[in-house]
C-alpha cells in the first residue's frame, strides 16, 4: 500500500487505463500544428474538408469494431484529424472576413461551437442511455459529412493569405445578395 491506500496493481491498471488518453493529447497537439502546413500546401479549404471527411472511416471504426486496440487506435486518428482543422478553419474565418467583424465572427463561431456542445452533451447523453453508443457516432458520422460538404459548396476555390480573399464577396454570400 502507499499514500492512496491501494494496492499497487490497482494504481497500475489506472495508469494504463489513462495512457490511451495521454496519446490522444499528444497527437491532437500534433494534429493542430500539422494543419496549418496542410492549409499552406493544399489551400484552408482543402485541408478543412479533407481532415474533416478522413475522419470519418476512424469514427466508422470506432462505432462498429469490438476490437479495443481497434477502436484506440481509431479515437486517436479520428481526434487528431478532426482537430486538425480547428485553427485552419478559424484562420480562414479570419481572413475573409473585413477587420472590423473579426471580433463578431470570432463570438459568433465560438457561440456556435459551444452551443452544439452544450446540446449535443444533453441529447446525446440520453441517446447513449436509451440506444447505446453507435446511433450516436452514425448521426456524428452524417453531421461531418454534411459540414465538409457544406463548407466545400460555399468556400470551394477560396484562397486565402498573400493572394487574398475578398471581404466584400464574403459580404454578399452572408446577405445573400
Amino acid at each position: 500500500r502507499d499514500e492512496t491506500g491501494r494496492m499497487r496493481p490497482q494504481i497500475r491498471l489506472k495508469v494504463l487505463a489513462l495512457c490511451p488518453l495521454a496519446v490522444a493529447q499528444v497527437l491532437t497537439t500534433a494534429g493542430f500544428v500539422a494543419g496549418p502546413a496542410l492549409a499552406r500546401r493544399f489551400t484552408h479549404v482543402h485541408a478543412v474538408v479533407a481532415t474533416e471527411l478522413l475522419s470519418i472511416p476512424f469514427f466508422l471504426l470506432l462505432a462498429v469494431t469490438g476490437r479495443l486496440w481497434v477502436a484506440v487506435g481509431a479515437f486517436w486518428m479520428r481526434g487528431a484529424l478532426m482537430n486538425m482543422n480547428q485553427p485552419v478553419s478559424t484562420a480562414f474565418a479570419m481572413e475573409i472576413v473585413p477587420e472590423d467583424q473579426q471580433a463578431v465572427t470570432n463570438s459568433l463561431r465560438t457561440f456556435a461551437w459551444n452551443s452544439s456542445w452544450m446540446i449535443s452533451t444533453a441529447w446525446g447523453g440520453r441517446l447513449i442511455e436509451e440506444r447505446g453508443y453507435a446511433p450516436g457516432m452514425f448521426i456524428t458520422m452524417g453531421l461531418y459529412f454534411l459540414a465538409a460538404t457544406l463548407f466545400w459548396t460555399f468556400f470551394r476555390g477560396r484562397v486565402v493569405g498573400k493572394a487574398g480573399a475578398s471581404p466584400s464577396s464574403w459580404v454578399r454570400v452572408i446577405s445573400c445578395g
